[in-house]
């Protein structure tokens, strides 16, 4: 009994040295979570490359957008400052938002000026706040800033400038995401591409406000006199008040027609929330994105 005892003894002092050995072989909690996390990022990285280099320019596109579905958290680059991390600074503020409730604007913080950030903050500024709005502006948002962290800022930049495919892809995410339906086709994503509606706006804007702005000047400036008639310099500062406060129209001119197109057009609530007309009008430049699909990235 005695031997028997003892030799079990051993086996468990034996048993409990390897399990020891072992243990001290494993990687902590915290340096298996970052494994897991290089793994994964690599992984999905690889993925992402070998579908690359298997699709068509417009895939691939979608795939990036797909792909940044899948990313939430993001290792910082140590010890910099960098656009990274200034992107990932923004992109986890974004993520503590209710998309519901969200009402930012981030695109002049992260794109350089241009016709795409221009319409994009436009946007953004002047579409309706409304929880579907809103969670197609957080998603809008979010992606971007996802894409810049996962391809690089440059490469960030480059595409949402001269892309058409990118905004396409970039707004075919975020209507899903808002309500699960789809969004207009490539042809408008090309002219918000290439067309600077804001500055178009304001060029409108400052000859069709000019009259209501001149009329609104002159009552400001006859009103002035009549209550102080020998103070010519008061009556002129009315005037530009006045003038100037109805031209300001034209800068918002540009944001309020990019919403029209939108509420008309393209409303992420649906087909249903679009006029008739507005409807057969979506159909018509579906069509023409058919015809001239050549043209587009």
């Amino acid at each position: 009994m005695g031997r028997r005892y003892d030799s079990s003894s051993r086996s468990n002092q034996q048993e409990q040295k390897q399990s020891s050995a072992e243990m001290s072989t494993m990687p902590t909690s915290g340096s298996r979570s970052s494994l897991v996390q290089m793994q994964q990022r690599v992984g999905n990285q690889a993925m992402l490359q070998l579908i690359q280099q298997r699709l068509s320019p417009d895939d691939t596109e979608a795939a990036r957008f797909a792909e940044l579905q899948r990313s939430t958290q993001y290792e910082r680059d140590p010890n910099v400052s960098s656009t990274r991390n200034f992107m990932i600074d923004q992109y986890e503020q974004l993520a503590q938002q209710t998309p519901e409730d969200y009402t930012g604007n981030i695109y002049s913080q992260v794109l350089p000026p241009s016709t795409t950030e221009a319409n994009y903050t436009a946007a953004a500024g002047h579409t309706a706040r409304d929880p579907i709005n809103n969670r197609t502006r957080w998603a809008l948002q979010s992606n971007l800033l996802q894409y810049g962290i996962e391809h690089g800022n440059e490469e960030l930049t480059e595409r949402a400038e001269g892309s058409t495919e990118f905004s396409y892809q970039i707004h075919v995410a975020a209507f899903q995401f808002a309500n699960g339906v789809q969004t207009i086709s490539r042809l408008p994503w090309a002219l918000l591409t290439h067309v600077n509606v804001p500055a178009l706006g304001e060029a409108i804007g400052e000859v069709m406000y000019m009259p209501e702005a001149f009329a609104a000047g002159i009552e400001a400036g006859f009103n002035q006199l009549a209550l102080d008639p020998m103070s010519n310099e008061r009556a002129n500062a009315a005037f530009n008040s006045a003038y100037n406060r109805v031209l300001s129209q034209r800068f918002d001119l540009g944001g309020e027609i990019i919403n029209w197109t939108i509420e008309t057009t393209n409303s992420p609530h649906g087909d249903s929330s679009q006029p008739c007309y507005g409807n057969v009008l979506r159909d018509g430049l579906d069509v023409l994105s058919f015809i001239t699909y050549p043209l587009y990235d």
